[in-house]
C-alpha cells in the first residue's frame, strides 16, 4: 500500500479461474490514482468464471 502512494497507476491482478476475489468492494477508494484490472489465466477459464471476476473488478477500477 505504501508504493501505491508513488505509482502513476495501480494495477489489481486477478485469475480468472479464482474462487474468490482478494480486494473488498472499497479497496481503491482512498487511493488517489487511476486503477486498471488485469485478468490472467482467462484461457483457463471458462465464461461464467470470466463474468464473475468482472463483476469483481469493474467497481474497483477508475
Amino acid at each position: 500500500m505504501v508504493s501505491a502512494c508513488e505509482a502513476d497507476i495501480i494495477a489489481l491482478v486477478l485469475n480468472a479461474d479464482a474462487p474468490w476475489s482478494p480486494f473488498s468492494p472499497s479497496f481503491t477508494s482512498s487511493m488517489n490514482r487511476p486503477v486498471i484490472g488485469v485478468v490472467t489465466k482467462a484461457d483457463l477459464a471458462n465464461m461464467e468464471q470470466i463474468s464473475l471476476v468482472k463483476c469483481w473488478v469493474m467497481p474497483l477500477i477508475s
